[in-house]
């Protein structure tokens, strides 16, 4: 839940905390901040923005004991069913994915010529250059070298501008998070 900060240089700045205890994905993000209090009309609207091609499917989901919203993007004319990570399914079975590799430089024009908003452009672009630093760092290569597989699907895409847009709608300056429980193990 997003908290105003009493201290600091981030007095009245709404700082969102994640326990991600086991991770969290564009899209479980993306949902989380629905159930924050996102309105979908607002991020549809926004969304259009993007221009690619898009259709968002929101549901509600129960997992155990917790029940929460699932967002989905399907891809119009996308390979069926194309996803790796078994999890990633959702409760309707398959669904469209767009399996396109697109380099860093392709993903920045996406925004670029974008009709966002400049501060949900800036912070989408922000996201993308953090994670486009971590592939150049893993490969060995420039930035302006690095091409996305998954990353730069456009459901990949819409998952990250619908962060961004969610953040900017909801007014939060900070996202902080627990660090990810990695496990380990011996072979």
């Amino acid at each position: 839940m997003p908290r105003r900060s009493s201290t600091g240089s981030e007095a009245g700045q709404t700082i969102l905390h994640l326990e991600t205890f086991s991770g969290i994905a564009g899209n479980m993000f993306a949902a989380a901040l629905l159930d924050l209090g996102l309105k979908r009309k607002d991020l549809v609207e926004d969304l259009a923005g993007l221009e690619v091609p898009h259709k968002l499917r929101v549901s509600k989901v129960k997992r155990g004991a917790l029940s929460a919203r699932y967002f989905q993007v399907d891809v119009p004319g996308a390979a069926r069913g194309r996803r790796t990570a078994p999890h990633d399914h959702g409760p309707h079975g398959k669904h469209h994915h767009d399996t396109t590799t697109r380099s860093y430089r392709e993903v920045v024009r996406i925004f670029e010529r974008s009709r966002l908003r400049p501060s949900v452009c800036d912070r989408a672009l922000a996201i993308f250059e953090a994670l486009g630093r971590a592939e150049a760092r893993v490969h060995g290569v420039e930035l302006d070298d690095v091409h996305f597989h998954e990353v730069g699907a456009i459901d990949a895409i819409v998952d990250v501008a619908s962060a961004a847009i969610g953040l900017d709608r909801l007014g939060v300056h900070r996202v902080t998070a627990t660090p990810v429980a990695l496990g380990h193990g011996t072979v």
